[in-house]
């Protein structure tokens, strides 16, 4: 089963979606949940949503729940740092190399496909209340026939 939400690029970049995706799954903001559910998630990223895919027997609406929550604050300069490890290691990759050439000469100018950019507590915050919200979620199958769609899609 997959779980996606609509995460559009914030500020020409995909940063802010992907530290919500780690924040969401740390094992920092509830371990007890980590240990019961979250370690089973995976999530990913593209340029306009974010995909956790779930195994069955994990409890959706559970799921929904504690990803729509607010973040706790204490979380984002943990998962800041593990991300910059991460993305220091891909920006070593040949296929991302190639990535950030194409799209800068085709999309724009300071287009990165990953990159740690500043961004504030305070918009982190925000993109997450604006985004992680049970109006825009999509819920699928593993075959990704809709189960699930937002009113308003």
């Amino acid at each position: 089963m997959k779980v996606w939400i609509k995460t559009p690029l914030y500020k020409n970049s995909d940063y802010c979606a992907h530290l919500i995706e780690h924040c969401v799954l740390s094992w920092h903001q509830n371990q007890d949940f980590f240990i019961d559910t979250l370690w089973k998630i995976n999530g990913d990223i593209g340029d306009f949503y974010t995909k956790f895919s779930i195994p069955d027997t994990t409890n959706i609406q559970k799921f929904i729940d504690f990803i729509t929550q607010p973040l706790d604050t204490t979380i984002i300069s943990k998962e800041k740092k593990v991300i910059k490890e991460e993305l220091h290691k891909k920006t070593l990759s040949i296929g991302t190399i190639l990535t950030n050439k194409v799209g800068k000469s085709i999309v724009w100018k300071d287009f990165t496909w990953i990159k740690s950019r500043k961004i504030t507590q305070k918009e982190i915050l925000y993109y997450h209340q604006k985004r992680y919200t049970k109006d825009n979620i999509w819920i699928t199958d593993d075959k990704l026939d809709i189960l699930h769609r937002p009113k308003t899609a």
